[in-house]
């Protein structure tokens, strides 16, 4: 592989892309959904917040996998997913305290948390590949 194709895919792109993917879904999360159509059904909602957080949760690993950080030593699976479940925790307090058509649901956690987990399976059969082409 190219040396500037490498740095396209070196570490710094999932930095950008995670602060992005993080910031675009804060705002969805955070924004008034009176102009939105009503989900009739809680499963649609649960299967949103699970998606969501398994590309959060795949973007956060393949960073902290790819990084020669000297601040994110250690396993980045854990650093990832307890970063996405304590992100998950406080955008549901969020919505309680600053938000008037959102408020707080455990079950929205716990879907987060479902996706975290199968980000964790894919990033798991996916990461010596990733490795290689970094």
């Amino acid at each position: 592989m190219t040396q500037p194709t490498k740095n396209l895919l070196g570490p710094r792109i999932f930095l950008y892309t995670g602060i992005l993917y993080t910031a675009l879904i804060s705002v969805a999360l955070l924004s008034s959904t009176a102009e939105l159509p009503r989900v009739e059904t809680i499963f649609l909602d649960k299967i949103v917040h699970i998606v969501l957080h398994f590309f959060l949760f795949l973007i956060w690993a393949i960073y902290f996998s790819t990084t020669k950080n000297k601040v994110f030593t250690g396993n980045p699976v854990l650093w990832s997913f307890l970063c996405c479940l304590l992100y998950g925790i406080i955008i549901e307090l969020l919505q309680q305290q600053f938000t008037t058509t959102r408020q707080a649901d455990i079950l929205d956690v716990a879907a987060n948390t479902i996706g975290s987990i199968l980000g964790i399976v894919v990033f798991l059969k996916i990461k010596d590949r990733i490795k290689r082409k970094i």
